[in-house]
């Protein structure tokens, strides 16, 4: 008997701190001028001993912060606090691939991440499965979920989650596994890599991994993935 299995897996990209606009460094190609001052006092004090030059400006000018924003105040402000973020494939389809009580490998995808944030980024990510619980959902005729947990995949069961890697980037343990090892998606956002430090381009490697059996209902399964990209501030 031939089962026919198509799995789709569509990533949706979130990012919080976007580049915004700000003013430009003033520059030529014989001077730079980082940073601009409007001072409200200041003058030359002089008497036949000394000679004192003074200034008093950026009056009430500091950092507000909290877990979710930061707030500059002042005049000066740095031009270097952005996030980007991108991914080099949006959908993933396996027809008639997937074989009963084996494990299966699915093609894996890199999210890019550029941040200049004061303390780096975190990422975020989370399984819409059916809505309910994460995983591999079967929307149609006879509904079905192979729910994504942290296992160790195996013949003759039913399992889905991820592997995740990188060069440079902090992997969180969850998913930072080998082999037939996955990490379990949950419906709750959960960290998946990250970095306290400037970043451009930094790679992460994401992996999906599935286990069908005879059981499973043929047809289409459907996941998406939701990255929230976060600044640390």
């Amino acid at each position: 008997m031939h089962k026919s299995f198509i799995i789709i897996i569509i990533l949706i990209i979130f990012s919080y701190f976007l580049p915004i606009a700000r003013a430009s460094i003033s520059n030529s190609d014989n001077y730079i001028i980082e940073k601009d001052t409007i001072n409200s006092i200041g003058g030359i004090s002089t008497s036949n001993s000394y000679n004192l030059q003074m200034n008093i400006g950026e009056i009430s000018s500091g950092i507000l912060d909290s877990t979710n924003y930061n707030t500059t105040l002042g005049y000066l402000n740095s031009d270097r606090e952005y996030l980007e973020l991108g991914f080099s494939v949006l959908d993933l389809n396996l027809e008639d691939f997937l074989i009963p009580d084996q494990i299966t490998t699915l093609a894996s995808f890199d999210i890019y991440i550029s941040s200049y944030s004061t303390n780096g980024y975190t990422l975020y990510i989370k399984s819409q499965g059916n809505t309910t619980n994460p995983g591999l959902y079967k929307s149609t005729g006879t509904t079905h979920l192979i729910e994504s947990s942290t296992t160790t995949l195996a013949q003759g069961t039913e399992g889905y989650g991820l592997q995740a890697s990188s060069v440079t980037a902090t992997i969180d343990a969850v998913y930072l596994k080998i082999n037939n090892n996955v990490g379990g998606l949950s419906i709750i956002s959960q960290i998946i890599a990250s970095n306290i430090y400037d970043t451009t381009d930094e790679s992460v490697t994401i992996t999906p991994k599935i286990s069908i059996t005879y059981e499973s209902p043929a047809g289409n399964y459907e996941d998406s993935l939701i990255f929230d990209l976060v600044g640390n501030y």
